[in-house]
């Protein structure tokens, strides 16, 4: 058959596989070189059976041989129990939608992890992938590169990281990539009557997002089970998880329709308390541009305001340039984030970072610059020590990083060092000759992800009446400003009311955390029962702003002027409503 002349180039009229295609069958060679005997005959019995079945197709063949060289160091964990575990939370997440899903997977979670016999044991990709596997992969990625319309401007190398693996990270093997294809593809056919979106990765993406976005997404921890990555048929009906779970399906998926996305991450923001994993699109500019699977489309802001230390991208390919690689010969304790020769450092996609370098006097071989995570400090870059000194490339500015060796824990090495947004870098040395004094009102920053519910207070009213239907009442008191998660009040100076209402405003959703009521000499007085009017959201319990928990709150399914009655039993004398909006809890209070 003809081979694309990108792919190839034609001497004495015969084709010849180009210098990549060249790579990949000699790593393939020196790679066998190196393998235990029993890989060795797996692999070299599927080379063979592959070699002969693309025959006709070199480019192929290539590809088989890139899969198969990278194949030796792929495997997972397994047990019965957790294939019992993982079809019984695949029947809750059909069954249940969110919230409702939330107590039956942490049951299911709890009753697998209290058995002691987990009977946990590695399996080798090599050990259970077949032939015909393969050849199905191989087979639907190749359709969906040559004859499909996303995926055309990638080159062979592209299309061998992007489109053409079995696997993202280091889940269970399944087969995915036909399913999750009829399952999602659908929404492309309107693409084929659009000419300016024909042929368009970005509008392809952005549709099948779309799709997703409308199962929701719920961030919550989903339980793995042996440490490893869920597998595609929990991530297909997947209700709550990590934003690792929902990256990696948007993924999955993606590549099943024939559109090359990738997954990234950072293992700890240096200056928010958590890592992160998103998606990232290789569009037919060229560009890669991030995105959050069933959260924001490719374009739309994506975290682009937060400050990137690192950055890391997941490959099939072995990275030579990994830790994980350069310490096979040293054999050095080394930080689990950087355990894995599947990543590769894409920071300059993110940011223009800055050089970091410190003297390190010390018996290791590597040093690592770590961000804090309001527990500790998390490695996010690491390099060789050269004549004790440790250099660190393109680092993000505007945060403080700590050097520091690891030897199963992280060991502060030097001075933590603040690296400006101008790219100056200070050591932070502690100054004890010059003290300071500090009021504190939080004991964490003001983020807009918490700070916007305060906002869905302002325009709600506070009213007060003698009957439960409100038909004569009086008006308390509207709320005119932010209470910027802390408490805020207003006073009272009516004569004794038996019920009192909050009425939320349009677009709120009534979201509130606590509403507390007081006498003229400061007693709380304690409503017999709080009504609705029955539309709270599923798992939501009116009770919730009266229990005194910070963290509790009430969520309605109506966005608009939702309202909660206070019935107190007999007329009682209110001076002073107090009021929370649903927060993060870390305001500083008396107490």
């Amino acid at each position: 058959m003809p081979f694309p002349s990108k792919h190839y180039s034609v001497f004495g009229g015969k084709f010849k596989p180009n210098k990549i295609m060249r790579k990949i069958l000699l790593l393939a060679i020196m790679l066998t070189a190196i393998l235990p005997l029993y890989a060795q005959d797996k692999l070299t019995e599927l080379r063979r059976t592959l070699m002969a079945h693309y025959s006709d197709d070199t480019e192929k063949q290539c590809a088989a041989e890139w899969l198969l060289g990278n194949m030796q160091y792929y495997g997972t964990v397994e047990s019965q129990l957790q294939k019992e575990y993982y079809k019984k939370l695949t029947a809750i997440e059909r069954q249940y939608k969110y919230p409702e899903c939330v107590n039956h997977i942490y049951a299911l979670a709890d009753s697998v992890y209290a058995i002691k016999d987990k009977n946990f044991h590695r399996v080798m990709d090599s050990d259970v992938i077949t032939a015909d596997y393969l050849v199905s992969y191989i087979n639907h990625a190749f359709n969906q590169w040559r004859n499909g319309n996303f995926a055309k401007h990638l080159t062979f190398e592209e299309f061998c990281e992007w489109m053409l693996p079995y696997r993202i990270k280091d889940e269970n093997i399944t087969d995915w990539r036909e399913d999750f294809c009829k399952k999602n593809s659908t929404v492309l056919q309107e693409l084929q009557s659009i000419d300016d979106r024909r042929y368009s990765t970005y509008w392809a993406a952005t549709y099948v997002n779309e799709k997703l976005k409308r199962d929701g997404i719920a961030i919550k921890t989903l339980p793995h089970f042996g440490g490893v990555l869920p597998t595609a048929k929990v991530l297909k009906y997947l209700r709550m998880g990590d934003c690792s779970d929902y990256a990696f399906r948007a993924a999955l998926v993606m590549r099943a329709c024939g559109i090359p996305v990738s997954v990234d991450f950072t293992p700890q923001w240096p200056t928010r308390p958590h890592g992160h994993h998103w998606d990232v699109l290789h569009d037919a500019s060229g560009r890669n541009i991030p995105f959050m699977g069933s959260e924001s489309n490719p374009g739309a802001p994506c975290k682009s305001d937060y400050t990137y230390g690192k950055v890391y991208r997941y490959t099939f390919s072995y990275q030579e340039s990994s830790l994980f690689h350069k310490n096979i010969e040293i054999q050095e304790a080394i930080p689990p984030e950087f355990m894995t020769p599947f990543i590769k450092d894409v920071t300059d996609e993110y940011t223009k970072g800055v050089t970091v370098s410190g003297r390190i006097h010390c018996n290791k071989h590597f040093a690592y610059l770590a961000a804090f995570n309001n527990q500790g400090w998390t490695p996010i870059a690491w390099t060789e020590i050269n004549d004790s000194k440790a250099i660190f490339y393109n680092v993000g500015r505007g945060a403080v990083y700590l050097p520091i060796i690891w030897d199963g824990k992280a060991i502060p090495a030097t001075y933590p060092l603040c690296v400006k947004a101008n790219g100056e870098i200070e050591e932070l040395k502690p100054d004890i000759s010059h003290k300071q004094s500090i009021t504190m009102m939080r004991k964490y920053p003001k983020f807009n992800s918490s700070y916007i519910y305060g906002r869905r207070m302002i325009g709600g009213t506070l009213s007060a009446s003698t009957t439960a239907d409100f038909i004569s009442s009086l008006q308390v008191a509207e709320i005119k400003r932010n209470p910027e998660m802390e408490y805020d009040s207003v006073t009272v100076n009516l004569e004794p009311q038996r019920y009192y209402r909050y009425t939320a405003p349009r677009n709120s959703a009534c979201n509130v955390a606590e509403i507390a009521f007081y006498d003229n000499n400061g007693n709380k007085l304690q409503p017999q029962t709080v009504i609705t009017d029955g539309t709270e959201d599923a798992g939501f319990k009116a009770e919730a702003v009266i229990d005194g928990d910070a963290l509790t709150y009430y969520q309605t399914k109506k966005s608009d002027y939702a309202t909660l009655t206070f019935d107190f039993g007999k007329p009682v004398a209110v001076a002073k409503i107090k009021y929370l909006p649903r927060n993060d809890d870390n305001h500083v209070t008396a107490g």
